[in-house]
C-alpha cells in the first residue's frame, strides 16, 4: 500500500508509506487540527516523531498538552 485514506464527517486519516507518515485531520465548526506522525527509517530503534502542523481555534497551551500526550502514547506502544 503506497497510500491509504479514511474520511469521516469531522475526521480524516491519510497514510503514506513512501513518506513513512500518517496525517490525521480533525475539524469541528471553526476549529481544526492536523497531527502528523512520522516513522524514521530506523524505526523501532528511533522513536516516532509527532508534530502538529495546523491548529485553528486551539490555544497554544492546550495544543502543547495534546501533542505531549500523543507523543507519550505513541512512543510507549
Amino acid at each position: 500500500i503506497k497510500k491509504a485514506n479514511f474520511r469521516d464527517e469531522n475526521f480524516s486519516v491519510s497514510v503514506s508509506k513512501s513518506a513513512n507518515e500518517v496525517v490525521a485531520t480533525y475539524t469541528k465548526d471553526e476549529t481544526g487540527m492536523d497531527l502528523v506522525i512520522r516513522l524514521p527509517a530506523s524505526y523501532p530503534l528511533k522513536p516516532v516523531d509527532v508534530d502538529c502542523t495546523r491548529s485553528l481555534g486551539i490555544s497554544e497551551v492546550k495544543q502543547r498538552k495534546w501533542l505531549m500526550s500523543m507523543m507519550l502514547f505513541v512512543r510507549n506502544q
